[in-house]
């Protein structure tokens, strides 16, 4: 028996219905997953590029102030800094406009230009290696440190949505390797590292890097040298005044070195990390710290490392906010205006935490004049 016309004529009307019903649900669906999906990566953006060192709202007690720092920032003079660490990736998007070039160098001509004993070192020094490679694609676990630590210096907001410290100042950051890629060196290679970066005109040295074995001619290196050094306090935990937990270079008792704890998100001091009320003078955020790594990618790190790199940051902005005075005295300031936490009284010199708001807007009465 066939099936009547008014049959036929029903069941395509149904089928007509239930595929439009499908292609609705369908298309429903798909509108559902584009949504879950954006609200995914809004929130994995979120996550990415919020920093809480930077978040004054949020983190009133840790934050560095940044914003109010900005506001009052007047640029009136250039710095060149140097940071001495593991590789780093010079090239990164995020900071590659504040790298330091050797201008009197032609690159990858085999030959010494500007007649320093260092060929082609365009970009700075590796002296582990003892030749110009201070990065290569081979090398990205071992330059995770060195490019994290450029980041919080250097990153540029309205490029990559990664905040850095110098991003309204003109600053250049000299790109030295002293470590290899798990993180050790030689004393001698950073005391060489160090007289490299002073006879290439940095100002203020960054150095996120420890060791228990004192040694004389680094000493001498720090103590004669003209620049600042900030320094990580190292993460053992320990209070490093007491005899046999001494730290270097941060042990050393010198004007020109500013020792620096880690801090947590709370304002707390983090329990990885040394503190010391004659050797360690300011905290600084250095918790779950999100910074650049290889490959123009990102990547989130702890330890005293970073916060030194936030209060190096600090230091060159008020270096160059004012027209006079020294980085001396810009160290200083600095430490006058750190944030008292009463956590870290009997721990810190300052009793402390670095807030570069209050240090711009502090007004400096300079007597030398810098030319």
């Amino acid at each position: 028996m066939g099936i009547k016309n008014e049959n036929i004529k029903e069941l395509c009307g149904k089928i007509t219905i239930s595929f439009f019903c499908l292609i609705v649900i369908s298309l429903f669906f798909q509108e559902w997953l584009l949504n879950a999906e954006k609200e995914k990566r809004i929130e994995m953006e979120d996550e990415l590029f919020f920093q809480w060192a930077f978040d004054e709202e949020l983190k009133k007690d840790s934050s560095i102030n940044i914003k109010k720092a900005r506001k009052k920032f007047s640029p009136k003079r250039t710095i060149v800094i140097a940071v001495i660490d593991t590789s780093i990736d010079y090239g990164h998007n995020s900071f590659k406009d504040h790298i330091w070039i050797n201008k009197k160098e032609i690159e990858n001509d085999n030959i010494d230009n500007d007649s320093n004993g260092f060929i082609d070192d365009k970009y700075g020094w590796n002296f582990v290696e003892d030749n110009n490679e201070i990065y290569n694609t081979d090398d990205m676990v071992g330059a995770s440190h060195g490019t994290e630590c450029v980041g919080i210096l250097g990153s540029d907001e309205k490029i990559a949505g990664i905040k850095g410290v110098l991003q309204d100042v003109d600053a250049s950051i000299i790109c030295i390797k002293a470590l290899n890629h798990d993180g050790k060196g030689k004393k001698e290679d950073v005391t060489k590292a160090i007289r490299y970066a002073e006879d290439n005109g940095a100002q203020l040295c960054c150095l996120s890097l420890s060791t228990k074995e004192e040694d004389v001619e680094l000493y001498k290196a720090i103590k004669k040298s003209k620049m600042l050094f900030v320094v990580a306090a190292g993460n053992d935990g320990v209070d490093i005044d007491k005899k046999g937990n001494h730290v270097y270079p941060v042990s050393y008792d010198l004007d020109n070195i500013v020792g620096v704890a880690n801090i947590n998100k709370d304002g707390n001091l983090n329990a990885t990390s040394n503190y010391g009320e004659r050797s360690v003078d300011i905290a600084a955020p250095g918790t779950d710290i999100l910074s650049c790594s290889p490959g123009n990618s990102f990547q989130v790190m702890s330890g005293t490392s970073m916060s030194a790199c936030f209060v190096a940051g600090a230091i060159a902005m008020k270096y160059c906010h004012e027209e006079r005075g020294t980085l001396i005295e810009a160290k200083e300031e600095v430490l006058k205006c750190a944030r008292k936490m009463p956590q870290l009284e009997g721990k810190i010199k300052t009793k402390g935490t670095l807030d570069i708001g209050n240090t711009i807007e502090s007004e400096s009465n300079y007597e030398e004049i810098i030319k």
